[in-house]
């Protein structure tokens, strides 16, 4: 599948990212870093793999299925991003908001690199 691909790739970018970030700001500052990839990359395989449930089984027309997906995408991100900011007080702002920003560019970058 193309969009493990993807997920994969943005999961090496986030692990870079969270490297950096620990040794330019400690130790809190890679965690932060880590949180906030995850929170773009889970919910960026959720509605990849909901499109491609899609495509094999459901059936939906194109737009109900990406509607559907991406509310899921949307509410699960701001749920995770609610329950760091919730469950570790230690959070480095900065790296916790350059990871994140990165991490979504990424996705976006690379799917539009990957060949059809």
């Amino acid at each position: 599948m193309k969009w493990t691909h993807v997920i994969l790739k943005q999961l090496a970018i986030a692990a870079v990212v969270a490297l950096v970030a620990a040794l330019l700001g400690g130790k809190h500052a890679g965690i932060s870093s880590v949180m906030a990839g995850l929170s773009c990359i889970i919910p960026n395989a959720v509605m990849l793999s909901g499109l491609d449930l899609n495509d094999r089984v459901l059936r939906l027309s194109g737009f109900a299925a990406l509607f559907i997906v991406e509310s899921l995408k949307i509410s699960l991100t701001l749920v995770m991003l609610a329950a760091v900011f919730w469950l570790y007080s230690d959070v480095n702002w900065i790296a916790f908001l350059v990871s994140f920003v990165i991490s979504l560019k990424s996705y976006i970058y690379l799917l539009l690199r990957t060949n059809n």
